[in-house]
Order: structure tokens, then C-alpha cells, then sequence
């Protein structure tokens, strides 16, 4: 069986540093590796998503599978051959393995049950040129396992292909696109798949941020001598928002939780603007 490895970076390619190391000292060493340019702001390369450098790349691979893997990971030593013998044990056609965060103070386990992160994705290269990965979602990845699932193809998770996923970004405005572009993806799978269990719960953070500042507005238009319950309503969605954050990103998160309550309404005005954020 013929392995290869795409692995799209946006930009910085020296975030694959850890990655290529650890592709090294696999106890399968993959048939064939390869950087793919992935929507680089530099103006000079064609791919302007991660799901377009993917089907591209994979048009040139004679590959039985591809393995798609983040730029800022790092594998476990049997990460290839355990996607290898779960594929010749199971027959699967597409999976993923299990993502886990690394963070300063804690490692904790991610989920991937019907969600293949790039750190873990792998597809049959023939199923991957009769159904590429949708382009129009901002979590392709989501989106194609759906599309996958709903055409009754064999997909699994592999627990023992670990791939460890390298600290959180640490600045505030790339936090907050990352919830912006999060739930973007959720209502556009609610949207494409009716994916309840995704966009739901977008859509009813983004009922609630609306509904309080309509609140508030009214309260400070109609009822100005009630400016303090206005301010401690603000107070409890931002709070709210704050722990959120600070659950995921630690102190930068208390700041960005500030911002929090803005994010479903931006990723909402994204979707009908059909715009995408990185």
C-alpha cells in the first residue's frame, strides 16, 4: 500500500519543522511527503483554501491514500502505521486519528468523532478524485466527512494515530478570527447538512448576543433611569463569554471575552456576505 503525505501551510512553511521530524522516526515511513502552498499571501500561488490545495495536490499523487496533516503538529511514532492497519483490518475509505491539544499546563483529548482534523485526515485517493472536498465551507473538513457519512462510505477514527496539535495561537485578533471562522462553519454545516448537532448551538449564541443588545438598546432609548440593569445584563454576557474563552486560551482569553459576544453576529454577516475568514 502506497502512502503519501500533503501537508497545506498558509504562509509560514517553518511551522513544519516538528512535523517533518516526526515523519522521520515513523515506524512506517510514508511512500512520499510534500509542502502545499495553501492560499499564501504573497499573491503568487492559486489556492486560496485548504480544501483547493488538497484536491489540487492530490491530482499529481499516484498514491493508494492521502494523509493530510496540519503544519503545526507533531506525530506519535506509529501515527502512519496505525491509519496503515486500521485501513487493511477495517477496509476504511477516509478517517481520522485523535487530535490531542498540547498546552503549557495540560494535554487534553479532542474530539474526532464524526470531525477529521488535518493533523489527521486520510481518504482514498480514488474517492478523493470522484468526490473532492467541498470548497465553499469554511470547515471543509466537517463538511466533507458529512458528505462522506451521507454517501454511505466507510469511515472511521483510528485511536491509536495520535497526532499532538502545538500551543493555541496566542494573539488576541487571531483568537477571535478562530471563533469567527468556527462559527461561520458551524451554520454553514446547519445550512448544507442540516447538521443539528454542529450549528445549533451557534445559532442560539448568536439568538441570545442579539437579543440582549436589542435589550439593551431599548433599555437605553426607553427606559434611561434604567442604566445599571442595562450595564449588569452587558456585564453577565461579557462575563460569560470571558470565562469561555479563558477556559480555552487562559488570561488572553479574559480579554478576548470582551469581544466574544460579537462573534456569532460576525460570522452570521460573513454567511450572507458568502465571505470567508482565515
Amino acid at each position: 500500500m502506497k502512502l503519501d503525505i500533503l501537508i497545506p501551510c498558509h504562509n509560514d512553511c517553518t511551522t513544519a519543522t516538528q512535523l517533518l521530524e516526526s515523519l522521520n522516526h515513523q515506524t512506517r515511513i510514508p511512500n512520499h511527503a510534500e509542502i502545499v502552498h495553501n492560499g499564501c499571501e504573497n499573491g503568487s500561488l492559486p489556492f486560496s483554501n485548504k480544501a483547493r490545495a488538497i484536491n489540487h495536490a492530490s491530482q499529481h499523487s499516484d498514491a493508494d491514500y492521502i494523509i493530510s496533516l496540519d503544519a503545526d503538529v507533531r506525530l506519535s511514532p506509529f501515527f502512519v502505521e496505525a491509519i496503515q492497519r486500521a485501513i487493511e483490518q477495517k477496509g476504511l475509505e477516509a478517517g481520522s486519528g485523535i487530535v490531542l491539544k498540547e498546552q503549557p499546563d495540560m494535554t487534553y483529548r479532542g474530539n474526532t468523532q464524526y470531525i477529521y482534523n488535518g493533523a489527521a485526515f486520510f481518504v482514498k485517493c480514488d474517492l478523493l478524485a470522484s468526490k473532492p472536498i467541498p470548497e465553499d465551507c469554511v470547515v471543509e473538513d466537517t463538511d466533507y466527512m458529512l458528505l462522506l457519512r451521507k454517501a454511505k462510505h466507510k469511515i472511521g477514527t483510528v485511536a491509536d494515530a495520535i497526532a499532538y496539535e502545538q500551543e493555541r495561537p496566542t494573539s488576541c485578533w487571531r483568537i477571535i478570527k478562530r471563533q469567527i471562522r468556527y462559527h461561520q462553519g458551524a451554520l454553514q454545516l446547519l445550512r448544507k447538512n442540516r447538521a443539528w448537532r454542529y450549528g445549533v448551538q451557534s445559532l442560539f449564541v448568536f439568538a441570545a448576543s442579539v437579543f440582549i443588545f436589542a435589550l439593551l438598546g431599548w433599555l437605553a432609548i426607553f427606559a434611561v433611569n434604567m442604566w445599571p440593569a442595562s450595564l449588569a445584563l452587558a456585564g453577565l454576557l461579557f462575563a460569560g463569554c470571558a470565562v469561555l474563552y479563558w477556559q480555552e486560551y487562559g488570561r488572553k482569553g479574559l480579554v478576548v471575552g470582551a469581544l466574544g459576544a460579537f462573534v456569532p453576529i460576525v460570522a452570521v454577516s460573513l454567511c450572507i456576505l458568502r465571505k470567508r475568514i482565515w
